[in-house]
């Protein structure tokens, strides 16, 4: 049989497509043809790093600390009991490697940014001098009893790029509890 490959899209696996001749004389060869590679998508992984790191990051060390590790990255992310988390573990370890992995993963401190920046996944930019001020933060209504929906609105003006962070709000009532969220 004559073997080849077609390649129907961007995305899907190469096809194999059997060719036989009409009659038994015929020969047979085989024709190699290479699929065009996909080009740079742009894709910003940083985020996807970030929430692999902040929700796996302390068992992943507890795993290498308790456990140690004598096989590769497959073995050390195969430990994680989510199958998501296992996933980007391995492509997280397979892209540096698991020495350094381990490495990075002890070295961050269950800071996941700072572990994304040293994969290196997300980028870092230090800035130097003036590189955001925060203009203006206004809440409404100012106070207000425990069910009253408060809007803040927060002005910054960036004048450098600054390197993967957060920005926070964090609520402090006067006899509870602080409260808050943040995002990349």
């Amino acid at each position: 049989d004559t073997f080849f490959y077609h390649r129907h899209e961007p995305c899907d696996p190469p096809r194999r497509r059997v060719v036989r001749p009409h009659r038994a004389s015929q020969a047979f060869s085989i024709t190699k043809v290479s699929a065009t590679p996909i080009r740079n998508l742009d894709i910003d992984l940083c985020p996807t790093c970030v929430s692999f790191a902040s929700s796996s990051m302390r068992e992943l060390l507890n795993i290498i600390l308790n456990a140690g590790v004598v096989g590769g990255c497959s073995e050390l992310c195969g430990m994680l009991k989510n199958k998501l988390e296992d996933t980007v573990c391995n492509l997280l370890c397979d892209y540096v490697g698991i020495t350094e992995f381990i490495k990075i993963v002890e070295e961050a401190d269950l800071d996941p940014i700072y572990m994304c920046e040293l994969l290196p996944i997300c980028p870092i930019h230090d800035c130097s001098g003036q590189c955001v001020t925060i203009n203006s933060i206004n809440v409404n209504p100012p106070s207000g009893p425990a069910v009253t929906t408060f809007n803040i609105d927060c002005a910054i003006q960036a004048f450098n790029q600054t390197s993967t962070g957060e920005i926070v709000i964090r609520i402090s009532p006067p006899d509870g509890e602080p409260f808050g969220d943040g995002e990349l």
